[in-house]
């Protein structure tokens, strides 16, 4: 999947929770867009659609962006 498609999909599940503007590299959570309910979901709603398992916990400098999202999917796609 590219990255810009991978991008739009993102965008839509966490606006499905906030229809608010955003920048992709924006940490949604400093902002004050999403609170820690939102993360729960949006993480679940993106577990479901990209069969995937998504886990934060062991990353360093975890930052609830589109981008940080995009990079953890693909990275998570190539194994």
């Amino acid at each position: 999947m590219q990255i810009k498609t991978l991008e739009n999909e993102v965008k839509k599940v966490i606006l499905k929770y906030r229809k608010v503007k955003f920048a992709t590299n924006e940490d949604l959570y400093k902002k004050g867009i999403v609170d820690s309910f939102d993360i729960l979901n949006i993480i679940e709603s993106l577990e479901n659609k990209f069969s995937l398992k998504l886990n934060f916990s062991k990353d360093n400098k975890f930052i609830f962006s589109v981008n940080y999202i995009v990079k953890k999917i693909k990275h998570l796609k190539k194994k």
